[in-house]
């Protein structure tokens, strides 16, 4: 059996890093054994603890399929909008801070780590400096 680490991020960490990768096109990866990484180790790892917010997200893409239809008037929208938002505030709220235990084999680690220390990569996953220095230790303490 291969080595694992535990990476112990807050549930929002969790699901920034996870939307962050997913969404990062093919061609930003500098490999495609950084590609099959990500996709085989990493974001699968992320996703175990972020159902919440997959739950939420897929709310808001089934609410998009149903504006493009022009199922719903536009107060309508605004109503459904306003809904999933107030459901967003509170599942953040109760678990957002929540600190999740993130296993990944050596190798996922070390591709994940050196995602979040890449030049205009982790700098993304937060929104200031407090929070890259929490994550960053967590990254610290989980590569002893």
């Amino acid at each position: 059996m291969s080595a694992t680490k535990t990476l112990k991020l807050k549930r929002v960490f969790a699901y920034s890093v996870h939307n962050n990768l997913k969404n990062t096109a093919p061609k930003e990866f500098p490999t495609t054994g950084e590609i099959k990484e990500t996709i085989n180790s990493v974001l699968p790892a992320l996703k175990e603890h972020i159902g919440g917010f997959v739950e939420l997200l897929g709310k808001v893409e089934a609410l998009q399929l149903k504006v493009t239809a022009k199922e719903f008037s536009e107060e309508e929208v605004k109503a459904k909008v306003d809904e999933i938002n107030v459901a967003w505030k509170e599942y953040n709220t109760a678990h957002g801070s929540e600190v999740c235990e993130i296993v990944l084999s050596e190798e996922g680690f070390n591709t994940l780590r050196g995602q979040f220390e890449r030049e205009g990569w982790g700098t993304k996953w937060t929104m200031n400096m407090d929070e890259y220095a929490e994550m960053m230790a967590a990254f610290s303490e989980a590569g002893k």
